[in-house]
């Protein structure tokens, strides 16, 4: 079973290079990746909505779960390399809810959206992180259209719609014209199954039925937490 701890202090964290950082919300979760780029603090890198990528001091709101599979030297670089990746792009990630494998981290760190465009939500941020490192984690073609995400759905580009016109985006109706196609129709990678997965990942892609179940206990286990 996979163990979620809660976040009390920072030395909880000594020695710890990297980890998941999760917590509950009203719509199903966020995560994120805790590093420490080589002597540093640790921070929280996340993708708070469209281009708000962040890298926060690390929050007491969430939990954290350690992935065996990585080595210590692994850990490290990643954590090294994740800093690379908030120093290249600064908070200039798009949000959409389609997971497109165009979507990607060049090995230098920088983001590459997909040929139309599409980003990435703070799941398949995780998702996007670890495959352009060259560590796949999970197997993204196992991952059904499930009818119960399309009220997510629908919520989130609604959100987007309002995001996109305060901030007088000149694309929007494009944009968001783009994102309603992908309602009811994109697999939606949920916060608490790529958690699970990067849990019990050993080298191989971890599918969907494995990642489901482990997201359910890690659920159960952030709500027994408080978090």
């Amino acid at each position: 079973m996979t163990s979620v701890n809660k976040f009390e202090r920072p030395s909880q964290l000594e020695g710890c290079s990297l980890a998941i950082g999760i917590q509950r919300t009203s719509t199903g979760g966020h995560i994120g990746l805790y590093y420490r780029p080589e002597s540093s603090p640790v921070f929280f890198l996340h993708l708070a909505f469209h281009n708000r990528l962040r890298s926060d001091p690390i929050d007491g709101e969430y939990g954290w779960i350690e992935c065996p599979g990585l080595s210590p030297d692994e850990a490290e670089d990643i954590g090294l390399w994740l800093a690379e990746v908030w120093a290249r792009n600064g908070n200039r990630i798009p949000y959409g809810i389609n997971y497109w494998r165009g979507a990607h981290f060049r090995r230098d760190g920088t983001f590459i959206p997909s040929p139309n465009g599409d980003g990435l939500t703070c799941a398949t941020l995780v998702v996007a992180l670890f495959e352009g490192y060259g560590l796949p984690i999970i197997d993204t073609a196992t991952w059904p259209v499930r009818l119960s995400d399309r009220k997510f759905q629908k919520l989130i580009v609604d959100t987007l719609e309002q995001d996109w016109l305060a901030r007088k985006d000149a694309n929007h109706a494009q944009r968001i014209q783009q994102q309603k196609t992908h309602i009811g129709h994109a697999a939606r990678f949920r916060p608490a199954e790529v958690a699970s997965a990067f849990s019990v990942w050993n080298r191989s892609l971890v599918k969907f039925d494995d990642a489901r179940a482990g997201g359910k206990q890690i659920v159960l286990s952030l709500k027994r937490l408080g978090l």
